[in-house]
């Protein structure tokens, strides 16, 4: 988050002309910026006129982009590359204040112009930066936002289309799912720009609105809503987010926890204006690869168009890394890892846009591409003095955590960074200035709690769940019960969130046992034993270890751990990930979408969508035009008194995901 306070400006009722730079512009005032030509500004009036109006020509203008002091209102196409545009008076600014040892001024405004020869810029209004900008080679913007609050505004004007790489906040990986760092922005408005193939927008501090003009292939949009939102409902759905407010007006997120609970009872609907949630606008399509219709006869309360999630387990006496359909249990790909000792830790984790499943034993940790089950590469925990049996291995947005419930009696835990220990064969801490010691920035479980050996982490939330044994009853003062402590990671070090016992405070499994633990989408997975020849996984609570549900895995020996799931069946198409209530969801055209919504989707409207996936909880109001086939639209509750024929209600639909492309 940007250091320092930023001036406050009066607001005004009307426009009016206000020095700038020392040129003389508009100033909107209190007035709301669109999304551009052709935006929808009306509540929830969904007219066949909206849905069916055209999307701007690519090859046409989209607004006029004023010219700078010093810069060519006409950029020479000799260069092929990206030319930037700076004021002059901005450039002295930064160079004076270089010189004077004071903070960078924020970037309010970034211009350039693609190799095709439009030229764009980016304007943020309100609290934030545009600091950490960049184009590519070929024109597509890299987008980097820091911060911003809710009263920010991120606008662009071009004089076409121009491709769009990715958006996120400096703070944050871009494939994060939980967000700390994050900061909020009330409005996202790229009307020119054009997600490109394998392009990523992370709104996942919270945004009110999205506008985008096409949307490529493999592409993916996490977005969550405001607090204000989940406010306005009657239960906060069980995820509990912590923000913080810098003196210039940036607000950031802490710290996401809790569970997602849906909240299934309909709020009476009341006519004063549009319901609360994120409103998303693609001017024109979505071209993504189209998702494959279910097999003739197959229910669809038994298998979603988007694939079952699917797990890794491994076991350690027979040295097999196994791939399970996680609903079915049915056995999808076996690979021999040779064991190195009797326990184990397994994860699944994103190594510059691969996902890689991890295999941990005694003091070495092996990476195997997660389709394939090729092997990537190894490293050893020879630099962790603490880590030398790993027996449980943990991840959330991208930060991995070692675990050795064997390390001095009780246990413990250390994070690492993933791509460098790959990079270097050893383990690897985060980058800290001046380097840390790995012993100062080991966790060790204090207040009589000891580790059992598994961890797993469990997307859209930052603590990881940690197995172990405790005194929480204090009827039996003496007797170690089950449970597990939330461990959040914060740079190179880990900090404990909370701890709870099992429901029923059942006795611990003495120390030494090999516990699997992973999660499938967002339920904690563990494995209690094996009966007929299956493994049994009960699905519980990241918080309380409370019983969700029961999944079995066709595998007669029993597993010593359990990855995070995943969804292969998600690659190449265009997901759009979204924690939090929609107010609407409108597109031209939509072919391979995957929405998941998760809360309220109060309204879908798409002129024309085709092989895609709708997921609402609940599922609203829907809007599919003329030439509208095979989507699939789920929804756990029906809004009454009924639904549509092609709305497929499944009663029992658990949430699902968050998810990701992997």
């Amino acid at each position: 988050m940007p250091r320092g306070a930023t001036r406050s400006r009066t607001r005004k009722a009307r426009p009016g002309l206000e020095s700038l730079e020392g040129r003389q512009l508009l100033d909107g005032g209190g007035l709301s910026v669109g999304l551009g030509p052709g935006a929808t500004e009306a509540g929830m009036t969904l007219s066949p006129a909206e849905l069916r109006s055209g999307s701007p020509d690519p090859g046409g203008p989209a607004s006029a982009i004023s010219g700078e002091p010093g810069a060519s209102a006409d950029p020479s196409l000799a260069d092929v590359g990206v030319t930037m545009l700076r004021a002059a008076p901005q450039q002295a600014q930064q160079q004076s204040a270089a010189q004077n040892g004071l903070p960078d001024p924020p970037v309010k405004t970034y211009r350039y112009t693609t190799p095709r020869g439009v030229r764009v810029a980016v304007n943020l209004s309100g609290p934030g930066t545009l600091a950490g900008t960049s184009v590519r080679p070929d024109g597509a913007l890299d987008l980097v936002f820091d911060g911003t609050g809710p009263t920010s505004q991120i606008f662009a004007h071009a004089t076409g289309v121009a491709p769009l790489a990715s958006v996120r906040d400096a703070d944050v990986p871009l494939e994060a799912q939980a967000g700390a760092g994050a900061n909020q922005l009330g409005l996202a408005g790229f009307r020119p720009f054009n997600l490109i193939e394998g392009g990523t927008i992370n709104l996942i501090g919270g945004v009110r609105r999205l506008g985008l003009n096409n949307v490529g292939p493999n592409t993916q949009v996490f977005l969550r809503e405001l607090p204000e939102v989940a406010l306005e409902r009657e239960a906060l759905a069980g995820r509990d987010t912590t923000f913080a407010t810098d003196q210039a007006g940036g607000v950031e997120l802490v710290l996401t926890d809790g569970n997602f609970l849906p909240v299934l009872t309909p709020t009476p609907e009341v006519p004063t204006g549009p319901p609360p949630g994120i409103r998303i606008q693609i001017a024109g399509r979505i071209n993504a690869d189209p998702l494959a219709p279910l097999p003739p006869g197959t229910d669809p309360q038994d298998e979603l168009t988007i694939g079952n999630p699917q797990i890794y387990g491994y076991d350690a006496a027979a040295g097999q890394l196994i791939r399970f359909d996680a609903a079915t249990g049915t056995v999808l790909q076996t690979t021999a890892v040779p064991s190195l000792a009797a326990s184990a830790g397994v994860s699944t984790a994103k190594v510059d846009g691969r996902l890689l499943v991890l295999v941990g034993q005694a003091n070495v940790v092996r990476a195997f591409d997660a389709l394939d089950g090729s092997p990537v590469g190894q490293f050893t925990t020879d630099t962790l003095p603490t880590i030398d049996a790993v027996d449980g291995i943990g991840t959330t947005d991208l930060r991995t955590v070692l675990v050795d419930s064997t390390s001095g009696g009780v246990g413990s835990a250390q994070v690492i960074d993933l791509a460098a220990s790959l990079a270097s064969g050893v383990a690897e801490l985060p980058v800290q200035v001046p380097p840390p010691n790995p012993a100062d920035t080991a966790f060790t479980p204090t207040r009589q709690f000891g580790f059992l050996g598994g961890a797993t982490g469990v997307p859209g939330f930052d603590p990881l769940a940690v197995l172990g044994r405790g005194f929480f009853d204090e009827f039996q003062p003496t007797t170690e019960i089950l449970g597990v402590m939330a461990l959040n990671p914060v740079g190179n070090r880990l900090q404990e969130l909370d701890r709870a016992g099992a429901p029923g405070l059942p006795p611990a499994p003495p120390a030494g046992t090999d516990e699997a633990l992973g999660s499938v989408d967002s339920a904690v997975a563990r494995v209690v034993g094996v009966e007929g020849g299956r493994n049994i996984v009960s699905l519980v609570s990241r918080t309380t270890l409370a019983r969700i549900g029961t999944t079995e895995l066709d595998y007669p020996s029993p597993l010593n751990g359990l990855s995070e799931s995943f969804r292969p069946e998600l690659t190449g198409t265009s997901v759009f990930d979204i924690q939090g209530d929609v107010q609407a969801f409108l597109a031209q055209d939509a072919r391979g979408l995957v929405l998941n919504t998760l809360g309220t989707l109060h309204l879908v409207g798409i002129n024309r969508a085709r092989d895609s996936f709708i997921a609402g909880y609940p599922l609203n109001h829907v809007y599919l035009g003329p030439g509208s086939r095979n989507v699939s639209l789920v929804t756990p509750a029906p809004r009454p008194p009924g639904t549509r024929p092609d709305v497929t209600v499944i009663p029992n639909l658990r949430p699902i995901g968050p998810l990701f492309i992997p």
